[in-house]
């Protein structure tokens, strides 16, 4: 299985569009604080990924050359060195095959070699056990809990 992280500016835009639809779909929604956005918030969002230094990263996830899911860096600070990192795998069956365990090591290299970070969080809801796993496994330590969402960090 060839997994690859490929930079959402690579891509054309009605796909970069297309992933709205693959965010708001029920299976990928139940796993987010907020559970549908609208098109001027996901164009907001695409416009972030054009800024210079870049404060938000977006990759499509392909697995033998399909894109099935999206991964990211948000409010990436310079001055901290830090940001937040997120997944979601859109296509149902690439569950439980080990690419999200493939992506955030990916994800983790491009943080500390590309972006040059020191620290990356993420937010969790508390009921998505087979996430908490990955991320607890792979290193990450539970700072916070509010409400139903965990933030975790890891030191890179």
């Amino acid at each position: 299985m060839n997994i690859q992280l490929i930079n959402f500016l690579e891509k054309e835009e009605s796909l970069q569009v297309e992933t709205l639809s693959w965010r708001n779909a029920p299976h990928v929604a139940r796993y987010f604080q907020i559970q549908a956005i609208d098109l001027a918030t996901h164009l907001q969002w695409l416009q972030k990924l054009k800024e210079i230094p870049p404060t938000t990263v977006a990759f499509f996830i392909e697995v033998n050359q399909e894109a099935v899911g999206v991964t990211y860096f948000h409010s990436i600070d310079e001055d901290t060195q830090s940001a937040d990192w997120g997944i979601y795998l859109y296509d149902e069956a690439t569950r439980g095959k080990g690419i999200g365990k493939e992506v955030l090591r990916l994800s983790l290299a491009y943080a500390k070699t590309t972006l040059h970070l020191q620290r990356v969080y993420l937010e969790v809801l508390s009921d998505n056990l087979v996430a908490k796993h990955l991320y607890e496994q792979v290193g990450f330590r539970l700072l916070e809990q509010k409400g139903f969402v965990l933030r975790y960090q890891k030191d890179l």
